[in-house]
């Protein structure tokens, strides 16, 4: 009996011992199943959230690029605007030089017309002077002419002394008609040589000193247009550096969104595990926006070969900025002649490093600390080059891989 009990006994404490057993697993297994369900609720969650940010980004960048392409629109409006009033303001300029140089030359006919005015009134004070005596004269003659006037011939010859004394006073009496009558005729003509040249010094003077007038009316106006047109001028220059400053603004916050862009795409991809424990680069080449020539096997531009293509080619304009896809030691700087032609190569750790080449002018030195998004090189077309490209490599352990597993341009 007691035999049984202990055995009864020795049952229920194993029973027991399952039952908790039981119990912590069956509760384990709720708890891992909460935590799996929290964390895969977590992870749609942030999923949609980044979905949510390309959406607005993409959105923010549709609207930029709208407002962008107005800007542009109305920037290239308004330079014609202002090259139509440079030419009107140039042309104005050139009058009004013209105006002033045909001004100076009424200003110096009316000057040397004053020098022959002052000549002339000496001429006419002269005349005047002559006009005066030859009057006199004529005053005299007159008057003797006048006592004798009275004088029969008869009374004259009883006065002269003899018949030669009578002639002479014939014949002198004569003379002197004869000479008043010229000299009449001299007053006469003296009189209309003066009157006509202070006619002609008066009607001269006023149209001179009229067109002068009107000359300088005219360049008054010209320069009042002037004055006008530089304000326009002035107010076309403020609203293009305006529209300038507005359309680098938009450039500015283009690149920054489509980084931004980048850089979500990354984390998204990354989120659904398509590039889990690898880099991702930044677009080296901000202003190539296309890639003429992909990382496999292709016929050589130059040498016409079949050869691997150990990178991606960017046509970009000589001179642009190459940027730094990652930041890291820039661990070589070199010159290779028909092939790369200036390049340099940029270790990141773990093995990664970019290579980029053609440049026409690199901008560090082996042994420098360089940042994400820092120029390091300018497009260029050097070495084995058809035209101005980035040549865009990347390498892990030193081998090639293919750019586009690390990099995209959107």
């Amino acid at each position: 009996m007691v035999y049984c009990l202990r055995m009864f006994r020795k049952v229920c404490i194993v029973l027991m011992i399952k039952r908790k057993t039981l119990t912590y697993v069956i509760l384990t297994l709720l708890l891992l199943a909460s935590f799996v369900s929290s964390a895969t609720s977590v992870l749609s969650s942030t999923v949609e959230d980044i979905k949510n940010q390309i959406s607005n980004a993409g959105n923010k960048q549709e609207n930029i690029q709208d407002q962008l392409d107005k800007v542009s629109g109305a920037l290239a409006d308004k330079q014609k605007e202002y090259e139509k009033y440079s030419k009107e303001y140039a042309q104005l300029a050139k009058d009004y030089e013209n105006g002033t140089s045909d001004l100076q030359k009424r200003k110096d006919e009316i000057e040397n017309l004053f020098r022959e005015l002052e000549e002339l009134q000496k001429t006419i004070e002269e005349k005047e002077a002559e006009y005066q005596v030859a009057l006199d004269l004529f005053y005299q003659r007159a008057l003797l002419t006048y006592k004798y006037s009275g004088y029969s011939a008869l009374k004259m010859y009883v006065e002269s002394g003899n018949v030669f004394d009578y002639n002479d006073r014939i014949r002198l009496m004569k003379d002197m008609m004869a000479s008043d009558k010229e000299t009449m005729e001299e007053l006469v003509r003296l009189k209309k040589d003066l009157d006509a040249k202070k006619e002609l010094v008066e009607i001269t003077t006023l149209d001179l000193e009229q067109a002068a007038k009107e000359k300088e009316n005219l360049l008054n106006q010209i320069k009042d247009n002037q004055s006008n047109m530089e304000h326009v001028l002035t107010v076309s220059r403020d609203a293009i550096k305006r529209l300038e400053a507005q359309e680098a603004a938009l450039e500015a916050e283009s690149k920054r969104i489509e980084a931004e862009l980048r850089e979500l795409q990354w984390q998204y991809e990354k989120m659904l595990g398509q590039h889990e424990g690898e880099l991702r680069f930044l677009w080296p080449a901000p202003e190539g926006k296309w890639i003429s020539s992909y990382y496999g096997y292709r016929t050589h531009p130059i040498t016409g070969q079949w050869r691997m293509h150990s990178g991606i080619d960017i046509p970009a304009n000589g001179g642009t900025p190459i940027l730094a896809s990652e930041a890291g030691v820039v661990a070589t700087v070199a010159w290779d002649e028909g092939g790369y032609g200036w390049y340099c190569i940029v270790y990141h750790g773990d093995g990664f490093s970019t290579l980029y080449a053609h440049s026409s002018k690199i901008l560090v030195k082996v042994g420098d600390k360089v940042q994400r998004g820092q120029t390091i090189a300018l497009v260029g077309t050097t070495g084995g080059s058809t035209g101005n490209h980035l040549h865009f490599e990347v390498r892990v352990n030193g081998a090639t891989r293919n750019p586009l597993d690390y990099v995209s341009l959107y």
